[in-house]
């Protein structure tokens, strides 16, 4: 039986969205790299400081969706993670301070954090735009756990944090 043989730039255009599919499922489910925006995090990490994020750190994902295939371990208080904010979709980076069934005070009053409810914080009180004005943020809102800075004042660099 012969054999389909298909022009050279139609298999070169599939190899090459086979590697782009390859790569943006890598950074949806695997790990990724953001920009810190702002000084909400200082010192602990500094605005243009480029991060390395385990996106696979609480589970596997289905690629661009928030359906979990496999969780693992939860965030635990003092991980710094990326998450999508409750009132914007903006991507924030900030530090889980109280996991479920933590007694929290928001909004003045003590509450129990409930099941797969988390509260962060900025590092930098002062100026963070936190958990204390949008309140507890689910889990899966929480994209990955910020491993390492990578990028800090134009050089490269290997900071864990």
């Amino acid at each position: 039986m012969p054999r389909l043989r298909l022009p050279r730039f139609v298999r070169e255009l599939l190899q090459l969205v086979l590697l782009v599919t390859v790569v943006l499922t890598g950074r949806a489910t695997l790990a990724d790299q953001y920009i810190v925006p702002s000084g909400s995090m200082e010192p602990t990490v500094q605005v243009g400081d480029h991060v390395l994020v385990s996106k696979i750190a609480y589970g596997l994902r289905v690629p661009l969706t928030e359906r979990y295939l496999a969780r693992f371990a939860p965030p635990v208080r003092g991980d710094v993670v990326v998450l999508v904010s409750p009132e914007d979709g903006r991507v924030l980076l900030k530090r889980v301070a109280s996991v479920p069934g933590d007694h929290v005070t928001l909004g003045g009053r003590e509450v129990v954090v409930p099941p797969d409810r988390y509260l962060v914080l900025g590092d930098n009180r002062d100026h963070s735009h936190d958990g204390r004005a949008f309140g507890l943020v689910e889990g899966r809102a929480i994209l990955g756990h910020v491993k390492r800075v990578f990028w800090r004042d134009g050089a490269p660099t290997w900071r864990g944090l």
